[in-house]
């Protein structure tokens, strides 16, 4: 809310645009209530997702940092340690079939569930939820992908990240890129913060509180957390989180900073007096009851 507040002052950008600009997640949901809540949708749409694609960008390779540049796992059973015997190794249990129909079920199942009860970006939200249940249950295979399917699923969330920025959109924001990437930073830096205060209050891994509390980006820094074997159940339940909050309380903050303004004088007539005024021939407004010439 600060950084965004310092946007507005100094870039020019309305209130609106710039607090949903800088709201750390939700970019989609974000991007289709702009309008609704009188803000420019393209500004707001380059803003989540150059953001997305700075955290995209940077989190696997912090995250590599972080862990000491080791590319070697856990002893075994920990996230992105499972062998592949070859190239059709596509999921993590011994049965692929099964794991890869329990795959495509859990992905359906959930999509439509998220959609149906209205969840924030329910393509993603819905079957994370589903997976929850189905691998807490101990009775469904594992399904998780693996060796070059996982591949593919990381590829395709950088395609996604990457394919929103046109030149059109670069083009129309170019005066107001610098004061955006510095806004960009210094959310980032506060998320980072945050992270060593987790990491130091918890225990918890830097590594693990950093990739948590990074502002959105949530499918690649997912990814991060698999390919640097980090606690993939934290990250995702803490990102989860954050979703689901920042989707809940970013329409009551824009209306609070956005009180309904008053119309200009003279842009409509009222009700009761639509049907008593009309145009003259010169432009002038004629009062019919006793046709006086009112200018404008």
């Amino acid at each position: 809310m600060a950084v965004a507040w310092f946007l507005a002052r100094k870039g020019r950008i309305s209130r609106p645009s710039a607090v949903l600009g800088m709201m750390p997640g939700g970019s989609a949901g974000i991007v289709t209530c702009a309008d609704e809540l009188k803000a420019d949708v393209r500004l707001v749409a380059f803003n989540q997702y150059l953001r997305v694609g700075l955290v995209a960008t940077t989190a696997p390779l912090l995250a590599h940092w972080m862990a000491g540049g080791s590319s070697s796992g856990p002893a075994g059973g920990g996230p992105g340690s499972w062998p592949g015997p070859g190239l059709f190794h596509l999921v993590a249990g011994p049965d692929q079939l099964t794991g890869l129909l329990t795959l495509a079920a859990v992905s359906v199942a959930g999509a439509l569930a998220g959609r149906r009860l209205r969840l924030p970006t329910p393509a993603l939200i819905g079957p994370m939820l589903i997976a929850l249940v189905a691998t807490m249950s101990g009775v469904i295979p594992a399904f998780a992908p693996a060796g070059i399917l996982q591949d593919v699923v990381f590829v395709l969330v950088g395609m996604d990240v990457g394919v929103r920025f046109t030149r059109d959109t670069l083009r129309r924001v170019r005066g107001l890129l610098p004061s955006i990437l510095a806004a960009m930073t210094a959310v980032c830096l506060g998320c980072a913060g945050m992270a060593w205060i987790f990491a130091r209050a918890t225990g918890t891994p830097l590594m693990d509180a950093y990739l948590a509390t990074t502002p959105g980006g949530i499918n690649a820094v997912l990814a991060a957390a698999v390919s640097s074997h980090g606690d993939v159940a934290l990250v995702s339940t803490v990102q989860s989180l954050r979703l689901l909050v920042v989707m809940l309380v970013t329409p009551m903050i824009i209306r609070r900073l956005t009180p309904d303004r008053p119309k200009p004088a003279g842009t409509t007539a009222p009700a009761g007096d639509r049907s008593r005024v009309r145009r003259g021939t010169s432009g002038d407004r004629v009062c019919i009851p006793c046709h006086r010439r009112r200018r404008r």
